[in-house]
């Protein structure tokens, strides 16, 4: 065990107790300082597990909600903005607000989505003039104009985005797209259960067939299967697309169609109405290439055939019953693991969020978040920012004009706390009780006019990144910015009424970890001002890269379940991330009298109650596939405490 391991375990055996005994804060949420202690291991010592150690309890009884693949702090968190959401559907319907108002738009989108009666009457005829325009035209340049319709992702996926070289404008953007399954590595690998899923989408694919009345279902399954994979092997790896470099490749229109020949771009950009944009953004530009001589040589037929699948799936779960059903059979019990449905009342209550989050986001932050809760997330966030300008400062691996351009990107990370300051206005757009799938077009319309819009004007500062009440926070590279929705700021993760130290494990340690992306693997290569350029010396870069290779060695290592290991790299920038923020945390036990912070200076014994804190509230977890974008998450407690 290493000194910083036997420090956490003599700190929390000794003091673990004692400071929990001291007068607390009536109203914390959870338990009497806003963690549970009623749940701690008497067998585990912290020093051993401490994740398991602090979460002995809630790992014994907890499990997943009905509906829901997983639970964690995260889903608790949810389930509470769920009942919060659907307070404010249930008043919106009763209210009947003027049109365009948040409640009307609310409240018919609403009645549009939970009348199921009429949905299971329409069937499939709301998608019925797509499917027609799709089987009326073997043509390649019409087939690729259908590609472009929003509701379909087709092999290019397109919008706006900051431009890397002058970050205060947009630049259209293009990747690569055209799986139903959520990456190659489901297609490619000859494993289980990427083998199991490749079959269950076959029957997936067939059954869609049948249920829309095509006679020949199974040979069309069998070639939007082959088309899919042959477009698997095209796209880029995760660790491929985590170079930003690479993926910052931009072409003009001419440049674009001579790099990747043989798709019909002037139908393509002319549907979009992108065919006056001067430049794009082309990401993984290879893989475009390689699509385009695909779309180049595969039949029309089988074109068709696969946009008449895409619509069918991208549709199906604003349909009729049995098109819900299938749709979650496959996408939600066979990809994610998850037993059953959320009841049909709370699948229209997040559809509603979803699509109309601004609209449920002005009223939930009006009732549920304020000014007061905003203050004390701010000082948390200067007071994270103070300690990073401490640790970068004393970085002795660091040269100094690298360390002068950390600061200066340090400084000028900006923070966007609850709320926008600013909302949309989408007070046009009709919404009809009775016409589910004609809202989502209508909505799609509208954001893609607003896409338009954005490559017209300057990159909008006042534009937040997630809906109000969305659980996330984040790191934007583009405009240097960290973002934290009020619907994270809620107990377990920031309790107004908790001990310090308690949101200091749960919220401050996000808040550090999102600071930390702005100088991981991805993070660093942008300046303060979002451009992307090398501000590195070589001999700090150089430095940089040994350091982050022996995190990816570390992580590497861990083998969370028998012959299963933790991939490194993909996770890298997760787990820079947490070795950046958390170290903020051990700094503000030595240093909180020097940092001036008002809520460090007022807690003894910080320590014990921020690690338990952080290892309940930010990293416990049921049902976490070991090879997802994170790492297994006792391992994200444990392993960020043994520095590689």
């Amino acid at each position: 065990m290493n000194d910083l391991l036997r420090t956490i375990s003599a700190l929390t055996l000794t003091l673990c107790l004692a400071p929990w005994a001291q007068a607390a804060p009536a109203s914390a949420a959870i338990g009497r300082w806003g963690v549970d202690t009623a749940g701690l291991s008497t067998t585990t010592r912290p020093g051993d597990d401490f994740y398991r150690y602090v979460n002995a309890g809630w790992l014994r009884t907890a499990a997943p909600p009905p509906g829901l693949p997983a639970i964690d702090s995260f889903v608790e968190v949810y389930l509470s903005t769920e009942k919060r959401v659907a307070g404010i559907v249930a008043q919106a319907r009763e209210t009947a607000g003027p049109p365009g108002s948040p409640e009307q738009m609310i409240s018919d989108f609403h009645r549009s989505h939970a009348n199921r009666e009429r949905r299971d009457a329409m069937g499939i005829r709301p998608i019925a003039s797509t499917l027609a325009i799709i089987a009326g035209t073997t043509d390649k340049r019409e087939l690729a104009r259908i590609m472009a319709y929003p509701w379909i992702e087709g092999f290019f996926p397109t919008g706006p985005m900051s431009d890397a070289a002058v970050p205060t404008r947009q630049i259209a953007a293009l990747g690569v797209g055209g799986l139903t399954m959520p990456s190659r590595d489901y297609y490619l690998t000859e494993a289980e259960p990427y083998i199991g899923h490749r079959k269950a989408l076959l029957d997936y694919i067939a059954a869609s067939f049948r249920r829309a009345g095509f006679a020949d279902a199974d040979a069309r399954a069998s070639k939007v299967l082959a088309l899919e994979t042959a477009i698997a092997r095209r796209h880029w790896t995760v660790a491929q697309r985590r170079d930003v470099v690479r993926m910052n490749h931009v072409m003009t229109p001419g440049e674009l169609k001579k790099y990747a020949p043989g798709f019909p771009w002037d139908a393509f950009l002319a549907e979009l109405k992108y065919d006056k944009q001067p430049k794009f953004k082309v990401t993984t530009d290879t893989a475009v290439r390689d699509l385009a001589r695909l779309f180049a040589t595969t039949p029309a037929a089988d074109l068709q055939t696969f946009l008449v699948f895409k619509t069918l799936d991208a549709w199906a779960d604003s349909l009729s019953e049995p098109w819900v059903q299938a749709h979650f059979d496959f996408h939600g019990k066979r990809l994610q693991d998850t037993p059953q449905r959320r009841p049909p009342e709370l699948e229209s209550i997040m559809a509603v969020s979803s699509v109309l989050g601004e609209e449920i986001g002005r009223i939930y932050v009006a009732r549920y978040f304020g000014a007061t809760e905003r203050a004390q997330v701010e000082e948390m966030v200067n007071y994270l920012r103070a300690t990073y300008r401490d640790r970068i400062s004393k970085l002795d691996w660091m040269d100094a004009p690298t360390r002068a351009e950390a600061l200066k990107k340090l400084d000028k990370v900006t923070r966007y706390i609850g709320y926008p300051e600013r909302w949309h206005d989408r007070s046009t757009v009709r919404i009809a009780a009775d016409d589910l799938v004609g809202n989502y077009r209508r909505l799609f319309d509208w954001m893609r006019a607003d896409d338009l819009q954005k490559l017209k004007e300057p990159t909008r500062k006042w534009e937040f990144p997630y809906s109000p009440q969305e659980i996330n926070a984040g790191y934007s590279p583009s405009a240097n910015s960290i973002t934290f929705p009020a619907g994270i700021l809620q107990p377990p993760f920031f309790d107004p009424n908790a001990d310090a130290a308690v949101n200091f494990g749960a919220i401050a340690a996000v808040i550090g970890h999102e600071f930390g992306h702005g100088f991981d693997d991805q993070g660093s290569r942008a300046d303060g001002d979002g451009k992307l350029r090398e501000w590195w010396s070589r001999a700090s870069r150089r430095e940089f890269e040994k350091r982050t290779q022996g995190l990816v060695v570390q992580f590497d290592a861990y083998e969370p379940l028998p012959g299963l290991h933790i991939n490194g790299r993909q996770n890298l920038g997760e787990n820079i991330g947490d070795l950046g923020g958390l170290p903020q945390l051990r700094a503000g036990e030595t240093g909180r009298e020097r940092a001036g912070s008002r809520w460090l200076q007022r807690r003894p014994a910080l320590f014990p109650r921020l690690g338990t804190a952080l290892a309940q509230h930010h990293e416990r977890r049921r049902n976490t596939p070991p090879h997802a974008g994170r790492s297994a998450q006792s391992r994200r407690v444990s392993g960020q405490w043994r520095r590689p």
